[in-house]
Parts: C-alpha cells; structure tokens; sequence
C-alpha cells in the first residue's frame, strides 16, 4: 500500500473520530445550557411560593391552590433536572452511585465514596 493510500486513511479515521467528539460536545453544552435553564424555572418556583407565603396566613398556605400548583411545578423541575443531570454524566461518561450518589467514572466497579457495589 502506498503512502498517500496510508496518509489517507488515517486523516480520514481522525476526521470521523473528530465529528464523533465534535457532537458528543455539541449536545453537552446544549445540555447544560438546558439544565442551567430549568435550574432558573425552578428557582423562580420557590421565589414565588415565599411571596404567596409571605402574603398569606400560615394556616391558609397549606390549602392555597397556588402554592399545590407551584409545588407541582418544583417537583416537575426536579424531574427534569435529574434528568439532564444524569444525560450529561452519561455524555461525560460518569455514573452516579445508586446508594450515596457520588458521581465518579463508569468504569470503577466499587463506589469510591461508600465502597458498595456498582449497579
């Protein structure tokens, strides 16, 4: 085989090697772009519900439709949220720990943190 044949072939594997990663980054900031924005949805949540608070009686806070809808909206988030979280792990190639939920990479067997099995 020639040289050239030989040049080609390797800058044509780091070329798709390279578009592999270029995406594989491309939907990591996408990412967490997406997550720092439902962080803030959330946020705005619990301001709210300290503005209803603040504005209601104790006893009338429990029974607010506002405040079970907006409780609602946080727990939706967290949702989301944990979600983008752990997509991103898996695009960073880390797992989290099912019983202490240290994050660390896939490849350990053990947790570093609480030692128990990985899942």
């Amino acid at each position: 085989m020639s040289l050239i044949k030989l040049v080609a072939r390797s800058v044509i594997g780091a070329s798709k090697e390279g578009y592999k990663v270029g995406k594989r980054l491309s939907k990591l900031a996408q990412l967490s772009l997406t997550l720092k924005v439902e962080r803030d949805k959330k946020k705005s949540y619990y301001k709210e519900i300290g503005e209803h608070v603040h504005n209601d009686q104790v006893s009338e806070t429990a029974s607010s439709p506002k405040i079970k809808a907006l409780r609602e909206n946080i727990v939706g988030q967290e949702r989301k949220i944990k979600g983008l979280v752990e997509e991103i792990n898996a695009l960073k190639q880390l797992n989290s720990c099912a019983y202490c939920g240290y994050v660390s990479k896939e490849t350990y067997q053990y947790c570093p943190k609480c030692s128990r099995p990985r899942k």
